[in-house]
């Protein structure tokens, strides 16, 4: 995938961020652990839709070897954002507590998708 599509699934996202940040503060009902869980789910999403503008920009300036690297981090903190923030909206919004295990694999992919973008930094030719 090219920097440009990543940038149009980032700006997807993070329109999907406002509008669901916007629905869990107004429209989410339910104690403050469940609205702590929705909110963390929504910082991450907002955050790693940042996170990954930065990857397919870098992608996008890339020499090769970087580019690998800066393509990889995007992919991952897309995977991230389903696994991570996708799994606490469903658990928290829709109630599906079942799924919650993907957490902690979303988690795993933002740190290795953050790694990525280290390695592509270093690998990019001044």
């Amino acid at each position: 995938m090219t920097g440009r599509v990543w940038i149009v699934l980032a700006g997807i996202s993070g329109a999907l961020a406002v509008a669901l940040g916007a629905w869990g503060a107004h429209g989410l009902e339910g104690d403050a652990v469940l609205k702590g869980q929705f909110n963390a789910a929504n910082r991450y999403h907002f955050w790693h839709s940042l996170a990954l503008v930065g990857a397919a920009l870098l992608a996008d300036r890339s020499g090769a070897a970087a580019r690998r690297w800066a393509t990889a981090s995007a992919a991952l903190f897309a995977l991230g954002l389903l696994l991570f923030s996708g799994s606490l909206y469903a658990a928290t919004a829709l109630g599906f507590w079942g799924i919650t295990f993907l957490a902690p694999w979303g988690g795993f992919a933002f740190m290795t998708g953050w790694l990525a973008l280290s390695v592509a930094a270093f690998r990019q030719k001044s």
